[in-house]
């Protein structure tokens, strides 16, 4: 089965087809990936993150580098949310300054993005909504997702 075609097509209608369905499971994402799906559907094109230990990323533009720790707990409402607290409120206020994306919000140090509203992921909305946990950590090179996704009959969100 084409994953891309069964989203595209099946998914808007609510994955009827699925209903009862769980999945639980672990995802390594290697940064050397982060990366490519960064530089091929985002504005950032030179934008490069390194996965640091202890849930630590530092995000590099050119000369500008922000260390960030990234919450462990996903927000799994509507559309996954991932939460990262800036190191310094100096750093805060420089990205306050410089990034105006749609998907990214920022208050004091935490940046807070809407992953459902990002370009690489967008599409993905429709699969995304059964989302019911997911968590983050990470190892030097490697941000790992623990999740839990279901289609429940029961369930307001399918």
């Amino acid at each position: 089965m084409d994953v891309r075609a069964f989203v595209r097509e099946d998914a808007p209608g609510g994955l009827a087809q699925l209903k009862g369905m769980r999945l639980t499971g672990e995802i390594p994402l290697r940064e050397g990936v982060i990366n490519d799906a960064l530089r091929s559907r985002t504005p950032w094109r030179d934008l490069m993150i390194s996965v640091e230990d202890r849930n630590q990323i530092v995000l590099r533009k050119g000369l500008f580098h922000v260390t960030a720790t990234l919450d462990e707990t996903v927000d799994t409402g509507h559309t996954p949310r991932i939460r990262l607290r800036l190191a310094s409120a100096v750093i805060a206020w420089t990205v306050g300054r410089l990034v105006r994306l749609p998907y990214v919000t920022l208050d004091g140090r935490i940046v807070t993005i809407d992953l459902g509203a990002m370009p690489p992921v967008r599409d993905w909305e429709p699969v995304l909504r059964h989302l019911r946990r997911a968590t983050l950590t990470t190892s030097r090179g490697v941000l790992r997702v623990q999740f839990e996704w279901s289609v429940d009959p029961a369930s307001p969100r399918g």
